[in-house]
């Protein structure tokens, strides 16, 4: 009789460990496969800018940083570049003139 809830004590045991386990490796496989993106709109503010997009490095340590330039601005351009150049997951695009 003892037998028997000992087998049932480690067959659940068993299924437990399997369960967690499968779960945890499809964990790991969907944070690795779906890396998250912090999409940000840069206007005129130069200093604006540089505040923004490091606070954004920070919080987000795994992420791509896209950058919109909607500012036209060179000061705010080279700050820009200067960060595309340091830092290889952020990623700068221009918007088009009007």
């Amino acid at each position: 009789m003892l037998n028997i809830y000992l087998i049932s004590a480690i067959m659940v045991l068993s299924v437990l460990g399997v369960y967690f386990l499968v779960k945890e490796i499809t964990s790991l496989i969907i944070k690795n496969k779906y890396d998250s993106c912090v999409v940000l709109r840069i206007y005129d503010n130069a200093d604006t800018a540089e505040n923004i997009i490091r606070g954004a490095l920070t919080a987000n340590p795994s992420s791509d940083i896209v950058i919109i330039d909607k500012s036209g601005n060179n000061e705010v351009g080279k700050i820009l570049d200067r960060f595309e150049a340091d830092y290889a997951r952020v990623h700068i695009k221009r918007a088009p003139e009007k």
